[in-house]
């Protein structure tokens, strides 16, 4: 065994005990029930030495020595057994001096949770029992589990590494409580390894919001430093519920307990043989704001629980749209030049160059403060996975040099080309959810419940309507003073940028947005804001579909940026068919091809896999080395595929599923007997053969209401679905069973991914529920959950065996469906493109080019016309194809019309009346 003490003398102390008799007492514990005792052989050879045992014992098991009032062995009347009373405490601590004392007591405290020392000195002061100072609270409880093996082994090399991981573990944990307030209870490591639980909820650990500005975002940022700083992934459950917190035990022995079944069910989530990374319970969504977004897992039943309790995934809104890094391999020669890029920044030591060095490299220097990497490729290349895996490589050079990293993600989401600065609304946000983090008033309310837990009504706990929005808007104001902006210009940004619902009195129906300006308000925000890194990274995706503003603030961005490098992630793209500006595309060409050493832009295209990265691929999914994969197995994987990595892994999981290989006496695994002469017999020849293949399985009904799904979008709503889906109100009860019976097995599949908001409250039976549970369930009121597609092939795929006629008819239902109520003026602008794209997708070019006027106009009202030109051209392309197909002309009086509306669009420039002369010239 080993006893050591982890932590400091600052935070937070513990003392430890393991090796193999903790597992011994865990064997034990296991085969005995209750009432009985049982000893491991370690301890029954012990026990040999002073008792006479009765029977015959295994030498290899634990065994029962006793069961109530039986017993199988008698003590050795000769054994006597030590009765020396310990010194008394008054006697052992004599001799020191008051300091001493005092520092005994700091040390001893450290051992101690925070609030049962506020409950000891209390008590003491008052001359009452600590057990008038239990309390029922509600309780914010995080159980960790670090994945790291903390078996001793008698070595001193391999036990002091084990025992400095344990004590940086500590430390770590700690660190990232402090900042967020909360409290360590304990830290233990038994049978089922090591285990740190931590805490919010009790006296100097209760705040408003609790759970949204502090729980939460403690228990992801526990996650994330275990595995930035020390390279360990970890399992987290987290829950929030009525909870004891007192003190439990004797007067000679006591101890400072949280229990609950909140409690019990957190350990319960840690220990899931399905924990992702962190699950949480249905009371945590609840209270969480719309920054989170959870995965839906099936339910568990739990004691203290009166039905099953839904059990959730979280990730924010940007993080749900990167899918999870899993099964990464090849890509060793582009993965090695994303980390050199960093590299070559978090390397740099400030202040030790000397004048010589600094004078000479002044100019390379300075262009590579800011880096542009762009990442080509067609989808199903794997970009996002070696995106991730470069993100997760950089985060740990990061804490190899000791430097601060910043890393922001977001996902550019077609449709939204000509919605102004779409891809840094969210990035804004993010950078707002931090400053109010660090500026909120953190004082404790000491004895006091901030909330009263109903367990069968979280509404009470919801915040209202506009609470976010107003804090955001707070904050908005704070940064526009800090920028020197006005009052008009932060409403005009909350409200028109961030669509922020905003509660002012004041009026900014005068103000407007310059482009030049909000760009470089945007910029001046970003660069405050990650101005104490030592590194930034931001990681876009999908940039074919970025604005052009969103370029703008990019080049911005690297024209006056240090330290920061920017990775564009994108289809093939081509100047004239992207919105990024030519001239800066070409000047970032130009100075690649100069050969600079320090050359700001970096231009990775991506290739299908090699056969040897088929094979790496195949032996990650089954957990096997390379060689032990058969050549004929890895070729037919690699030919029928052509190394398309999402098209191989996901040929690789149907050879696993339908049991098509086996393990070969020899050590390689090989087709199975029967299929090693025609494999291709059960396996597809293309990508859209094994996603129809996979397809078939949902019967004639579930298929038409996943084509329904994709021409709702890569991610719908619940209430969208329900809405176009269901027409009868006769059948309406039967209609909703089967769409939740088909997503669910759509979620099972992994074609869709189940997504709750923050703040939602689920009232109803989850998915997962048994069919007997849910035939019982009348779905009156539906959550608005999101789905979205695990990835697009299968939106694709589904649209691609869909007669155009049908497509045209679903985007006019959906169309009509959205718009709801016609009105003179647009109110939110990405509502508005979303129903323009379903109107075109409809091919009804009045009312397509109706609401197309309306956004135009809206655009033009807050002057920012280069946009509104672009959409308009893009509107008027709609008619080109109208003017070939018309035999009459109808449609060509209605595009004229159209057009003079653009020319009457109350602006001042000239560019806007120019279409009109544009289009006549081109297609009338």
């Amino acid at each position: 065994m080993a006893a050591l003490h982890v932590g400091n003398n600052e935070r937070r102390r513990e003392f430890l005990v393991l090796g193999n008799p903790i597992d011994q007492v865990s064997a034990a514990e296991g085969i005995a029930q209750s009432g009985q005792l049982a000893a491991s052989p370690e301890a029954m050879s012990i026990l040999s030495k002073s008792c006479t045992l009765k029977g015959s014992f295994s030498s290899s098991n634990p065994t029962v020595i006793a069961c109530r009032n039986k017993r199988y062995f008698e003590p050795n009347p000769d054994f006597q057994v030590l009765k020396k009373k310990p010194k008394p405490w008054s006697d052992r601590i004599r001799h020191l001096s008051r300091n001493a004392i005092g520092a005994l007591r700091h040390e001893m405290s450290l051992y101690v949770h925070p609030a049962a020392r506020a409950i000891a000195s209390s008590s003491a002061q008052n001359s009452r029992s600590i057990i008038a100072d239990a309390e029922i609270r509600s309780v914010y409880t995080i159980f960790v589990k670090p994945i790291i093996d903390a078996r001793i082994h008698g070595t001193k090399s391999g036990d002091d590494h084990l025992f400095a991981l344990l004590n940086d573990i500590m430390g770590i944990t700690c660190k990232v409580l402090e900042q967020f307030r909360g409290h360590l209870r304990q830290f233990v490591v038994d049978d089922k390894g090591v285990v740190l639980i931590a805490t919010f909820g009790q006296r100097g650990a209760t705040f408003p919001n609790l759970v949204a500005e502090k729980g939460l975002p403690c228990t992801i940022a526990i996650h994330d430093a275990l595995k930035i700083n020390l390279d360990i992934g970890s399992q987290i459950g987290a829950t929030f519920g009525k909870a004891y917190v007192g003190i439990v035990g004797g007067a000679r022995r006591h101890e400072f307990a949280i229990l609950g079944p909140s409690v019990n069910l957190a350990a319960r989530l840690m220990s899931s043989t399905e924990n992702p990374g962190i699950l949480v319970d249905d009371a945590i969504k609840s209270m969480a704001n719309k920054r989170f977004d959870f995965l839906s897992h099936p339910p568990v039943r739990a004691k203290g629980y009166s039905s099953l309790v839904p059990i959730f995934e979280p990730q924010s809104e940007i993080e749900r749209q990167w899918n999870k890094l899993s099964c990464f391999v090849g890509r060793e020669t582009e993965l090695k030049r994303l980390v050199g890029l960093a590299k070559t920044i978090l390397s740099r030591e400030k202040g030790k160059d000397n004048a010589a060095q600094a004078n000479r490299e002044k100019i390379e220097r300075d262009k590579a403060n800011s880096l542009l990497c762009l990442i080509q490729a067609h989808s199903s290349l794997g970009k996002s996975s070696l995106a991730m895996q470069a993100m997760d490589h950089i985060r740990r050079l990061g804490s190899h040099y000791k430097k601060e990293v910043t890393i922001t993600k977001n996902v550019c989401k077609d449709g939204e080309q000509s919605v102004p600065f779409c891809v840094f609304r969210q990035i804004i946000l993010r950078f707002l959810d931090e400053r109010i983090s660090r500026n909120e008033d953190d004082s404790a309310i000491s004895g006091v419940t901030m909330f009263d837990l109903d367990d069968e009504n979280y509404s009470l706990m919801e915040e209202p309507t506009y609470y976010y929005d107003d804090v955001y808007f707070h904050h908005i104001r704070e940064l526009c003073k800090e920028l020197n902006c006005s009052e008009g210009f932060a409403e005009m940004i909350g409200e028109k940028m961030l669509d922020l619902r905003i509660n002012s009195k004041s009026s900014s129906a005068a103000a407007k947005l310059k482009p030049d300006e909000v760009v470089d308000f945007v910029t001046n925000v970003i660069l405050k804001c990650t101005s104490q890194s030592d590194f930034v990274l931001f990681a876009l995706d999908d940039v074919q579909w970025m604005d052009s503003l969103s370029w703008k603030v990019v080049e911005m961005l690297l024209r006056r940026g240090k330290d920061l490098m920017i990775l564009c992630l994108s289809r093939p793209l081509s100047i004239n068919t992207t919105t990024i500006d030519p001239i800066l595309l070409r000047e970032l060409q130009e100075d690649k091809c100069k050969g600079n050493k320090h050359c700001r832009f970096t231009n990775i295209e991506l290739t299908p896999f090699t056969k040897n990265d088929v094979r790496a691929l195949f032996a990650a999914s089954i957990g096997c080395d390379g060689q032990q994969i058969d050549n004929e197995l890895c070729d037919y994987i690699y030919e029928q595929t052509g190394g398309m990595p999402y098209f191989a892994q996901e040929m690789i999981r149907g050879v696993i599923q339908d049991d098509m290989i086996r393990w070969q006496d020899d050590g390689i695994v090989r087709w199975r007997s029967g299929l090693d002469s025609s494999p291709q017999q059960a396996l597809r020849s293309s990508m859209n053969d094994l996603i129809l293949h996979r397809l078939d399985h949902f019967n004639s009904e579930a298929r038409l209401l996943l084509q329904v799904c994709a021409v709702l979008g890569h991610e719908f709503t619940l209430s969208e679905l329900i809405t176009v889906d269901c027409h009868c109100k006769e059948r309406k009860q039967k209609c909703i069973q089967n769409i939740h019976d088909t997503l669910r097995k759509a979620c099972k599949e992994k074609i869709l991914l189940e997504i709750f908001q923050g703040g939602s409250t689920t009232k109803q039976r989850s998915s997962y529920c048994s069919n007997e549970e849910e035939d019982a369930v009348v779905v009156e009121k539906v959550d608005d959950r999101i789905y979205a597609f695990s990835h697009a092939v299968w939106r694709n795929c589904l649209l691609g065996t869909m007669l155009a006629e049908r497509q045209r008819d679903l985007h006019r239902k959906i169309a009509t469906i959205l718009e709801g109520e016609e009105t003179d003026k647009v109110v939110e602008l990405r509502h508005a493109m979303k129903v323009f794209g379903h109107w075109r997708g409809s091919g009804n070019l009045m009312n397509s080019t109706r609401l197309a006027l309306k956004i135009g106009q809206y655009l033009d009202g807050l002057l920012f016309n280069r946009q509104s030109m672009d959409f308009c051209i893009e509107a008027l392309e709609m008619w080109k194809p109208a003017k070939l197909q018309n035999k009459d002309d109808t449609g060509l009086i209605a595009g004229k019309k159209f057009i003079h509306g653009f020319c009457l669009c109350p602006c001042q420039k000239i560019p806007l009346a120019n279409i009109s002369i544009i289009a006549l010239t081109l297609y009338f």
